[in-house]
């Protein structure tokens, strides 16, 4: 017989759904690319991410399209993170410190299909965008207002595309086996190397952190406040600092990242 008790997919947007129904007022704080500080939340970072699937999903984003993200540790990242997987798709996180060879050979390898960048790395992705043909849009996470002169394909300010989506979406339904994120080496012994990540692999990563540390709970849980510093482009930056201190549901401090 089978044991039918709790049978879910192991999905990554399960940690946001648990941090917003248990956590949902504890702070996120980051600053954007301005050096504006924002206060935010889990219950907020949860509806923006549903817009930011529900936006994709009106693009013609489906499941299994690769989107690039080039961006520092702030909370529309973490939007983005969680609305990539959201709507099937896959989060390619992109390292501005790769040569611009690098970063062309990646963006075509994975086949990346648009580009989610930080307002002030716009100029890193302009100097190789004619070379990456496959790349059809690219979202700018700025306001409307301060969406800056670009020759990227047709780009949009993070401020219109959320306007566009709605948070009663519901994420799009799959297996913990579909992929969910890729990550590159960074290509120290000839073309970066890339490793695809499923959602059971994320998940099944954080509990391994958890359980490796003794008495987890104690040292990182609700009560406590945390600092992400490691860039999310790195996969121990995303298991550890990024799902794994959500799952805890400790409030967040968001470096950009070293």
């Amino acid at each position: 017989m089978d044991n039918l008790m709790q049978d879910f997919p192991l999905r990554v947007t399960n940690i946001i759904d648990h941090a917003a129904k248990y956590h949902p007022k504890r702070k996120i704080i980051s600053k954007d690319t301005s050096g504006k500080i924002i206060e935010t939340n889990y219950d907020q970072i949860r509806k923006n991410s549903l817009k930011v699937s529900s936006a994709l999903n009106d693009m013609g984003i489906k499941k299994g399209d690769v989107i690039g993200v080039m961006a520092w540790n702030n909370h529309r990242h973490l939007e983005v993170w969680y609305g990539i997987p959201g709507v099937g798709a896959i989060n390619h996180n992109l390292n501005p410190r790769l040569f611009s060879e690098q970063l062309i050979y990646i963006i075509n390898h994975a086949e990346d299909k648009m580009l989610i960048i930080d307002s002030d790395l716009v100029p890193v992705i302009e100097k190789i965008i004619d070379q990456c043909p496959l790349v059809k849009a690219c979202v700018i996470l700025c306001d409307e207002n301060v969406l800056p002169e670009n020759n990227l394909p047709n780009a949009i300010s993070y401020e219109k595309f959320l306007s566009t989506g709605n948070d009663n979406f519901s994420w799009i339904k799959g297996e913990e086996t579909d992929a969910c994120g890729i990550c590159y080496t960074s290509g120290t012994t000839g073309n970066p190397k890339g490793v695809e990540l499923t959602h059971r692999n994320l998940v099944s990563n954080i509990k391994g952190i958890q359980e490796s540390f003794p008495d987890f709970s104690k040292i990182c849980n609700e009560n406590d406040r945390s600092i992400s510093f490691l860039p999310w482009a790195h996969c121990y930056g995303q298991t550890c600092e990024l799902h794994g201190l959500i799952s805890s549901g400790s409030s967040m401090y968001l470096s950009e990242g070293v």
